[in-house]
């Protein structure tokens, strides 16, 4: 049951906190005096659409907020209209979407009028009153709590086999590698003298480089190794005769 509900800033209701008692609250007043404004703020508890239009004048948000019973529990309730539009629900403190508000609100609220749904001709809440009303609550926190278990065992389960896939995989990508190893047949040292041509290889575009750098040298141009040569031994020819 509701204990105490306080509207801020919701159409003609500036400020309102109101306590009820236990039992029948009757609520009178003269039209005009507000007394719609505490229905609206039911439905907005209730998960119904928060339109900018429901604000105050001047105001830039409402907010509805409720103080709940619920057997041994007690929850708070919140709801909050901005003037751009934006509503958000809140649930002991905590945000939630609408739809959990309205879940939530099945079991404390029920608005009857000649324009509202009642709980009753709803066939979501059938197996709630008929468990209710056999006395089922022990039954029902007992299969609360093997369901949960059994949950809780799927998910260990999934998680199993998802370890079990990425070993399963692991040991397809280790007997492929091992095929390969054995199928080089690898002998004592191959690794120093592999490790030691692949080096020569990673140079050997530099060795090139510079093996033609040195042909050159020697070759080609009139200062050459090969020209020079040729000049020295002419220049001897022509100092013996």
């Amino acid at each position: 049951m509701i204990r105490v509900l306080r509207i801020q800033s919701l159409a003609v209701v500036e400020e309102l906190e109101l306590e009820l008692a236990p039992g029948l609250n009757v609520i009178t007043g003269e039209t005009g005096a507000g007394k719609s404004m505490l229905v609206k703020s039911l439905e907005l508890l209730r998960g119904a659409r928060g339109a900018p239009h429901l604000l105050r004048t001047g105001a830039e948000r409402a907010v509805v907020e409720a103080l709940v019973e619920e057997g041994d529990a007690t929850r708070v309730v919140r709801r909050v209209v901005s003037r751009a539009g934006r509503s958000r629900a809140y649930l002991d403190g905590e945000m939630c979407t609408v739809q959990a508000l309205q879940e939530h609100a099945r079991g404390w609220l029920d608005i009857s009028s000649q324009h509202e749904h009642h709980t009753l001709t709803d066939p979501a809440s059938h197996l709630a009153w008929l468990d209710r009303f056999a006395g089922h609550e022990d039954l029902l926190a007992r299969l609360a709590t093997a369901v949960e278990s059994a949950r809780e065992a799927s998910r260990t389960l999934a998680t199993f086999r998802s370890t079990l896939a990425e070993r399963l995989e692991k040991a397809d990508l280790f007997r492929f590698q091992l095929a390969e190893i054995d199928r080089v047949a690898p002998k004592p040292g191959e690794l120093d003298a592999v490790l030691e041509e692949l080096d020569v290889l990673t140079h050997a575009e530099a060795l090139q480089a510079a093996t033609i750098s040195a042909a050159t040298a020697i070759h080609e141009g009139d200062r050459s190794a090969v020209s020079m040569l040729a000049r020295a031994t002419t220049a001897l020819q022509q100092a013996c005769t």
